[in-house]
């Protein structure tokens, strides 16, 4: 009967340390606490929250902590404080040993719910232009997206509300509460965003930069930048501007063809808006087809070209032009000694909804050569001269 006691005794004992460890937990979640600050980002209102009730929080980096956010209730307990927090039911939370631990499960609740598609256009505010990159971040899935070539965008997500945050560099971030009860399509304007610099510093880095950049062998050019390289009689022009690029050599002077790391002339591949353009050449080979006042930017691919572009060896420079202005009627003129005279124009088909781009040039050789002709016979009745035109117009259904 002694040795009966004896095995039943400490056995009983565990249970009874362990059902008061469970009561105890429990008791954590269950415990009624004052708060002294109820607004603040979410990681600080859980410091706060531990502060007061003596325990550790523990969580994962899926969990959004960030933004703003206002508790109700100046007592309550720690569970209906943390249902507060994390309304969505996307987080779980349970005790043990001292500490309330988090857990992400938000991919699992998500699977049930009904979804529903955000989607819409990046512009500038200011001209109506296509923001290639863009960002837009849904701050309570912590999930984003970015816009691709022609500015839109589209997230699939499950109903409710939601904050949205759109971003791109140089522009003021916005904010916005969306609510998805159905397919929503959304457009955002961003403007610029302006900082006043106290001191610049000018630094080489483009070599470091393309060591470390995680997409090898490419360069994005916008016309600020090629407006800025060396050109012939003030005249910028894109096949001249590549020709200054690391790996590409020009065929020869006066010609708008390159080859790139030994490879051959025929191994590029050059791109107007996805449209090939198979013969560059203006000018007895001096100037390229492309008119810059009319072109938005350009990317060139010197290595890892992707499939899409047909398997060329060599590279692809991929020419994006304007898209007009949706807000109002603009334009641009200029007059050089080897481009000539070129007039730009944009303007809207319907405000917001629509533009039109249209570019024409044409040189005046013609008086040099006449000149150079009362002197040299050999040029007496030589006529050279080029004119272009390009246009573009969208509008969205």
């Amino acid at each position: 009967m002694i040795k009966t006691f004896r095995t039943f005794f400490p056995a009983l004992f565990l249970c009874f340390i362990s059902l008061v460890k469970t009561i105890a937990q429990d008791n954590l979640l269950n415990k009624e606490i004052m708060l002294t600050k109820n607004t603040g980002s979410i990681e600080q209102l859980l410091r706060e929250i531990s502060d007061k009730g003596g325990f550790n929080f523990t969580y994962s980096n899926q969990i959004l902590i960030d933004g703003e956010f206002t508790l109700k209730g100046q007592k309550q307990s720690v569970s209906a404080y943390l249902d507060q927090l994390f309304p969505n039911g996307n987080v779980e939370y349970y005790s043990k040993s001292q500490r309330i631990i988090l857990k992400y499960n938000g991919s699992k609740k998500q699977s049930t719910e009904i979804k529903y598609t955000l989607s819409g256009y990046l512009r500038d505010v200011a001209n109506g232009e296509s923001l290639l990159g863009a960002n837009i971040w849904i701050v309570e899935l912590a999930t984003g997206a970015s816009s691709n070539a022609y500015g839109f965008y589209s997230l699939t997500v499950p109903k409710g509300d939601y904050t949205l945050r759109s971003s791109f560099v140089g522009y003021s971030t916005i904010t916005k509460k969306v609510q998805l009860t159905k397919d929503v399509k959304l457009d955002i304007e961003l403007s610029l965003s302006t900082t006043e610099l106290k001191t610049i510093e000018i630094s080489d880095v483009e070599l470091e930069e393309h060591i470390t950049s995680k997409t090898m062998s490419t360069h994005k050019l916008s016309v600020a930048t090629i407006e800025n390289m060396p050109s012939i009689g003030s005249n910028p022009d894109i096949i001249k501007s590549i020709q200054l690029l690391p790996g590409v050599t020009t065929i020869g002077e006066g010609s708008t063809g390159f080859f790139v790391r030994g490879g051959g002339r025929e191994q590029n591949l050059i791109l107007l808006d996805q449209a090939p353009v198979y013969n560059p050449s203006h000018f007895l080979g001096f100037l390229s087809v492309f008119n810059t006042d009319a072109i938005n930017n350009i990317t060139f691919y010197k290595g890892g070209i992707s499939a899409r572009y047909g398997g060329r060896a060599s590279s692809v420079l991929d020419v994006r032009m304007k898209e007009g202005n949706t807000k109002a009627l603009s334009g641009e003129a200029g007059i050089s000694l080897v481009g000539g005279a070129k007039l730009t124009l944009g303007a809207p088909i319907r405000k917001g909804k629509g533009s039109f781009m249209v570019s024409g040039r044409r040189t005046y050789a013609e008086p040099l050569f006449w000149a150079i002709g009362r002197v040299e016979p050999l040029f007496k009745g030589t006529r050279v001269f080029f004119y272009d035109f390009n246009a573009k117009a969208n509008y969205t259904i």
